[in-house]
């Protein structure tokens, strides 16, 4: 072989190789990039609690396109005197603080006791030295307090973004931030849910640990004196171990809810009874139920693979406008005329035509006068006391 051809060989198995650790570079890149792990592990939602039952983040930037996320958005800046906790916020960081939110992200935690702690963090194009200005260069500020309840505390992160919950949980963020892996970055059960979703193509995602968060929120409840069934007692949840939420909206709604089971076996039973709560909902409609409804129910699929089942959904845009459209209180009924007593008839689905059967009685005859007492020594159709009423003849038979 002339040294030519080898030096052609190996300028081939050269280029060929680059090609190759390109291509991987490249889509392990993608992977890891689109994964809500890594958003996690990467920016400031690893400094959240470790302890953190569930995570739920709204990729507002990517929402400010939708005019509804827009008008709510404006609302939320602009109202005052609604809740005293959210004046407070926007009293002391001004409104343009929503105009530069890019991402809200929501943790749920267990605190001392029984009671149910949080943590929001808020990301944005925040002015790091405008926004430690705002709370008067302090590491954590507390802006509402009421008895019996957690505080509302802030404090600024590195970068500017900034973190809201009683304080006893932000002193935790801050010490998670400046130690990275003794956070959120380190609670390998949401980690190994939320390296499942795809943030570049969901708008609203998250995950939760199950089993912790509903004991949680079955002692929050009672230590509020409210009694509920547990959660975990929920029919056709004694085997669900996790949940992962995404979706998007666009030219139509899409969302994927991914629920794990603790045995391949729990999972099967979870997607028959899935399926046939979905069946269900179909025939309850009716009919002649608005073709709004079955174009909702048709966009739904659901897969089991292994211990876990997927939900997904794809809704067209004109179909959500209007399903939100029926779902609108309808104008307030005439009020009954006096004296007349109604009773509620039985519920219809929304776009049902269907009348439901009366369920009031009718009214009885207004009673007429009495019959007057007869005369002494008169005769009358009554038998005398002791006496038994004569037995009529019997009708001749109907000829045929």
């Amino acid at each position: 072989m002339t040294l030519a051809k080898r030096l052609g060989i190996v300028v081939t198995l050269a280029l060929a190789a680059a090609a190759l650790g390109a291509v991987l570079l490249h889509r392990c890149g993608r992977v890891v990039e689109a994964t809500g792990a890594t958003v996690v592990r990467n920016g400031s939602l690893g400094a959240l609690p470790r302890a953190s039952v569930a995570l739920f983040v709204l990729e507002v930037k990517a929402l400010r396109s939708r005019e509804p996320v827009a008008a709510w958005l404006r609302d939320a800046a602009s109202g005052a005197g609604r809740q005293e906790a959210l004046d407070q916020i926007r009293t002391r960081f001004g409104s343009h603080l929503i105009d530069r939110l890019e991402r809200l992200s929501l943790a749920i935690l267990p605190l001392d006791g029984a009671a149910m702690g949080w943590a929001i963090l808020a990301e944005g194009a925040f002015d790091e030295a405008e926004v430690r200005e705002a709370i008067g260069g302090q590491e954590i500020l507390t802006l509402f307090e009421a008895a019996g309840r957690p505080d509302l505390s802030v404090t600024i992160l590195k970068g500017g973004s900034l973190a809201f919950g009683p304080r006893v949980v932000l002193e935790g963020v801050r010490e998670n931030m400046a130690r990275r892996g003794s956070g959120l970055d380190a609670n390998s059960v949401l980690l190994d849910l939320l390296g499942t979703i795809n943030p570049g193509a969901a708008q609203v995602w998250g995950a939760v640990d199950y089993k912790p968060l509903a004991r949680l929120s079955r002692r929050a409840a009672e230590a509020e004196g409210i009694r509920v069934p547990a959660l975990a007692k929920v029919p056709g949840t004694e085997s669900l171990v996790a949940l992962t939420v995404q979706g998007s909206l666009g030219d139509r709604l899409e969302f994927a809810l991914m629920g794990r089971a603790d045995a391949e076996a729990s999972a099967k039973t979870m997607a028959d009874a899935a399926r046939g709560l979905v069946a269900l909902a179909r025939m309850a409609s009716g009919q002649d139920a608005a073709k709004a409804w079955f174009e909702a129910l048709d966009g739904i699929t659901i897969e089991q693979k292994g211990k876990d089942v997927t939900l997904r959904g794809a809704i067209a845009e004109p179909t959500v406008a209007a399903l939100a459209k029926m779902m609108k209180p309808g104008p307030p009924a005439a009020p009954a005329e006096a004296g007349a007593a109604t009773a509620p008839g039985p519920a219809l689905l929304p776009g049902s035509s269907r009348k439901p059967m009366p369920t009031t009685p009718p009214a009885p005859a207004p009673p007429g006068p009495a019959p007057a007492a007869p005369e002494p020594g008169a005769k009358t159709d009554m038998p005398e006391a002791g006496t038994s009423a004569p037995v009529p003849e019997t009708p001749p038979e109907a000829p045929r």
